[in-house]
C-alpha cells in the first residue's frame, strides 16, 4: 500500500506547525514537498498536489513566504528525466538540492546579480 498521510491530517499538521513556529519566529516560510513524477494521476503525486495545494492556501492564510518546490521540479521534468535528480523521485541529488535552493533563495528576495559595495 501507498504510505501519505491524509490530506485532513496533514492539514491539521500543518496548521499546528505554522501557528507554534509564528509565536517565536520573524517570519514562516512553507515549502511545499514534492515528487518527481510526470504522471499526475500517479497515486503520490496526486497526493502531493493535494499537499501543495493545502501548503498554499494556509501559506496566504497566516501570512508566510511560500516555495512551491513541486513546480520546480514539474518545470525541470517537462525537459529532463526525474532519475537526473533523484533515483527514488524523492531524494534529490546536487542538481535537484540546488534547484530547490535557488526557488528558496528568490522567495526570500535574494537578488543574483545584486553586487555588493566596496
Amino acid at each position: 500500500t501507498d504510505q501519505a498521510v491524509d490530506p485532513v491530517e496533514y492539514e491539521e499538521n500543518l496548521r499546528t506547525m505554522i501557528e507554534q513556529a509564528k509565536m517565536v519566529a520573524k517570519g514562516v516560510i512553507v515549502c511545499t514537498p514534492y515528487y518527481m513524477e510526470t504522471n499526475k494521476s500517479d497515486f503520490m503525486r496526486a497526493r502531493m498536489q493535494e499537499y501543495v495545494g493545502i501548503c498554499e492556501r494556509l501559506a496566504e492564510e497566516y501570512g508566510c513566504r511560500f516555495v512551491n518546490f513541486q513546480a520546480v521540479y514539474d518545470k525541470f521534468l517537462q525537459y529532463k528525466h526525474s532519475s537526473l535528480i533523484a533515483w527514488d523521485r524523492v531524494h534529490p541529488n546536487q542538481i535537484g538540492a540546488t534547484l530547490m535552493a535557488k526557488e528558496w533563495l528568490s522567495k526570500c528576495g535574494f537578488e543574483y546579480d545584486h553586487t555588493p559595495e566596496a
